[in-house]
């Protein structure tokens, strides 16, 4: 959607938005059985696992969510953007399953746990593309 003349800015935003939403939904389900509700929520994890980190590898995850954040709030702005920053975003976007699955997941229990959330139990069996996930937690 980035490479066509002229650009298709409002899908390749949703795209970059929606991969990156899979993607932490898809590492805290597989990792710790915990569902996510609502974007308040997605902030807060996605902040607890970017601290998680003492390398680079945080500042590398956040930039990732920065952009996609982005995307998702001004996607028609993209369309002043070089196809070069696209491609950066797109890239940023394609490595943050490769950044989480870096992260250590008992340090992101024990944040979590002192977040402040509201975590409900729910047991219960969400589908993501091929992939099938069993959650008993759910953080709103």
């Amino acid at each position: 959607m980035s490479e066509q003349d002229p650009p298709d800015i409002v899908i390749f935003s949703n795209l970059i938005w929606g991969a990156a939403v899979v993607c932490l939904r898809k590492f805290f389900l597989d990792r710790l059985k915990l569902e996510i509700s609502g974007q308040n929520a997605q902030e807060i994890l996605m902040e607890i696992v970017v601290d998680s980190f003492t390398d680079d590898t945080g500042g590398h995850l956040h930039r990732a969510w920065t952009f996609a954040n982005h995307c998702r709030k001004s996607a028609y702005t993209l369309g002043y953007i070089n196809q070069l920053l696209r491609n950066e975003i797109l890239q940023s976007v394609a490595n943050m399953e490769a950044y989480m699955n870096a992260a250590d997941s008992e340090k992101i229990k024990e944040k979590i746990s002192t977040s402040g959330l509201q975590i409900t139990y729910s047991k219960n069996i969400v589908k993501i593309g091929n992939y099938q996930f069993s959650f008993n937690k759910v953080a709103h």
